[in-house]
């Protein structure tokens, strides 16, 4: 017995250590909670993750090497050519060297410089840098209408789970009122009719329920593959609907200034007329003079096969001034820049267009912002009357003064309060949104209080 008190002590802590480490393998292989996402954090994935914007900002990339690339113009081109021949002249009368049987090797290094290529070269650095202008533009555009996606949907999710809730707290009270119904009924204190109407709405209330849960889904769905999640599971958001619900914009002539300062829109449409503007440029230095310096050195040996002549081996150098000029190419160059030309009146007549465009996108979001307050105070009118209304009724009921069908009434106003009111608020969230997006304030966080 001594001795089997050790052996029972070891086993036990073997025990210990099994389970231990069971328990350590168990929480290893729990995942890890989806940690919370505001709006801000949402906003921070998509820009930092979405596969989109990183397309877009890999084009910005290609645009600043076309920038580097259009200085080449101006810098030498370094030119290296070989050749090796072998001629063979069967002819016994031929008596000119160059003509014999012989083998020749050449090396040329050529280095040519351009001096004047008619403006071309300057208009394509110009051209390119709007180009990386234009990229820029585009890229912050692109922003801004991801960052309007995500502020939508994150508010659709948000509605969307509000909603779900709802019609579960009313399908709660349907039940609870169909139990009185029916107790009612069996005590013959109301017709059958009162009970076929609440299972109704409670079979109504429940199919909603369903529509919501879909709902939900789908919102995720959308919100996940901005935020380039892999799966709609791991979203999890921090929010409210109710959030910087107090966030103000200027007056309307403020917003219209900022917008025509900010909008991506104006500034690409101006890009656009400056880029056409230089390829005028670059067709009418089709016309003029080019001027090119050129240097090169030659190494040539020629060996003949009849020993009677005497082998080449020559290394010179030679230095050449090029000027072309072509003043007339059938017409072509004329109609050229005279069909430039108009393209670049018809893209100001564009931008005259988008500027109008943008203008009424503004007037439009800001009437909507101001409608989504009146909205919202009268939702919450309306459901605070819907729910003093309802808790009268049941309490009506409770004592004997009320019957099922103003409960039943009450209980339906009040969901459609509810519901009401979840419009509103997200209703409200999205006209901030679109006129913040509207004014070009997409990416600037001080428009939502945030």
């Amino acid at each position: 017995m001594l001795c089997g008190k050790p052996e029972m002590g070891e086993m036990t802590m073997a025990i210990r250590r099994i389970a231990l480490a069971l328990l350590l393998c168990t929480l290893a292989a729990t995942p890890a909670a989806a940690e919370p996402l505001s709006l801000q954090a949402s906003v921070a994935r998509a820009l930092a993750e979405n596969p989109q914007l990183k397309a877009y900002a890999l084009g910005v990339g290609e645009a600043r090497e076309d920038v580097r690339g259009a200085w080449g113009d101006f810098l030498p081109t370094l030119g290296l050519s070989y050749g090796k021949n072998k001629l063979i002249n069967d002819s016994a009368a031929e008596r000119d060297a160059d003509y014999l049987n012989q083998r020749s090797n050449s090396s040329t290094v050529t280095l040519s410089q351009p001096l004047f290529s008619g403006f071309s070269g300057v208009a394509g650095v110009k051209r390119s840098n709007l180009g990386l202008e234009y990229q820029e533009l585009q890229l912050r555009a692109i922003q801004a209408q991801v960052i309007r996606e995500i502020r939508r949907d994150f508010y659709g999710v948000l509605q969307a789970q509000a909603l779900l809730d709802l019609w579960e707290a009313a399908i709660k009270r349907l039940e609870r009122q169909k139990e009185i119904a029916n107790a009612w009924y069996e005590r013959q204190l109301a017709t059958r009719l009162r009970l076929l109407e609440v299972e109704v709405e409670l079979s109504s209330a429940i199919q909603q329920r369903d529509a919501a849960r879909s709902s939900l889904a789908a919102a995720r769905a959308r919100m996940a593959h901005w935020l380039a999640l892999p799966t709609p599971d791991e979203l999890v958001l921090d929010g409210s609907l109710e959030q910087d619900g107090e966030a103000s914009f200027p007056p309307l002539a403020d917003c219209l200034e900022i917008a025509r300062r900010e909008r991506p829109d104006l500034g690409m449409a101006a890009i656009n007329i400056g880029v056409a503007e230089q390829e005028k440029v670059q067709v009418a230095a089709r016309s003029l003079p080019r001027v090119d310096l050129e240097g090169s050195w030659t190494d040539y040996t020629r060996d003949y096969e009849n020993i009677h002549y005497r082998d080449d081996q020559r290394d010179y150098y030679s230095v050449a001034l090029r000027v072309s000029f072509q003043p007339f190419q059938g017409g072509k160059n004329i109609f050229a820049w005279r069909r430039q030309g108009l393209t670049v009146e018809k893209m100001r007549q564009q931008q005259l267009e988008t500027a109008k465009a943008i203008d009424t996108e503004v007037r439009s979001a800001f009437s909507q912002w101001q409608d989504s307050a009146a909205r919202l105070a009268a939702s919450a009118d309306t459901l605070r009357q819907a729910t003093d209304a309802w808790k009268f009724a049941e309490r009506a009921l409770e004592l004997g003064v009320g019957s099922l069908r103003d409960l039943l009434d009450a209980e339906l106003r009040r969901t459609r309060a509810e519901i009401t009111r979840l419009d509103a608020l997200q209703y409200r969230q999205r006209t901030r949104t679109d006129l913040a997006y509207a004014m070009g304030r997409g990416r600037n966080q001080a428009d939502d209080g945030e």
